[in-house]
Protein backbone atom coordinates (compact mmCIF):
# COMPACT_ATOMS: atom_id res chain seq x y z
CA UNK A 1 0.00 0.00 0.00
CA UNK A 2 1.35 2.93 -1.07
CA UNK A 3 1.96 5.83 1.91
CA UNK A 4 0.94 9.69 1.32
CA UNK A 5 4.23 12.54 2.10
CA UNK A 6 2.61 15.22 4.25
CA UNK A 7 3.82 18.12 6.06
CA UNK A 8 3.04 18.26 10.28
CA UNK A 9 0.81 21.54 9.31
CA UNK A 10 -0.98 20.33 6.48
CA UNK A 11 -2.51 17.57 9.11
CA UNK A 12 -3.12 19.97 11.61
CA UNK A 13 -4.71 22.24 8.77
CA UNK A 14 -7.00 19.14 7.92
CA UNK A 15 -7.81 18.57 11.38
CA UNK A 16 -9.00 22.60 12.03
CA UNK A 17 -11.09 22.54 8.55
CA UNK A 18 -12.95 19.30 9.70
CA UNK A 19 -12.67 18.70 13.57
CA UNK A 20 -11.37 15.46 13.45
CA UNK A 21 -9.20 15.73 15.92
CA UNK A 22 -6.57 12.96 16.27
CA UNK A 23 -6.96 11.86 12.62
CA UNK A 24 -3.42 12.79 11.41
CA UNK A 25 -1.71 10.65 13.79
CA UNK A 26 -4.08 7.50 13.21
CA UNK A 27 -3.43 7.45 9.69
CA UNK A 28 0.53 7.81 10.87
CA UNK A 29 0.08 5.00 13.23
CA UNK A 30 -1.04 2.69 10.60
CA UNK A 31 1.76 3.59 8.08
CA UNK A 32 -0.87 5.10 5.69
CA UNK A 33 0.79 9.15 6.00
CA UNK A 34 4.65 9.62 6.67
CA UNK A 35 5.92 12.80 7.71
CA UNK A 36 8.12 14.92 5.27
CA UNK A 37 10.35 16.05 8.52
CA UNK A 38 10.68 12.47 9.43
CA UNK A 39 11.72 11.33 6.15
CA UNK A 40 12.10 12.60 2.92
CA UNK A 41 9.33 11.78 0.30
CA UNK A 42 9.38 10.04 -2.94
CA UNK A 43 9.18 11.79 -6.33
CA UNK A 44 6.97 10.71 -9.07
Amino acid sequence: MDQLCVTREAIEAYERRTGFDGLGQFMIDKGLFVLAEEKQCKTA
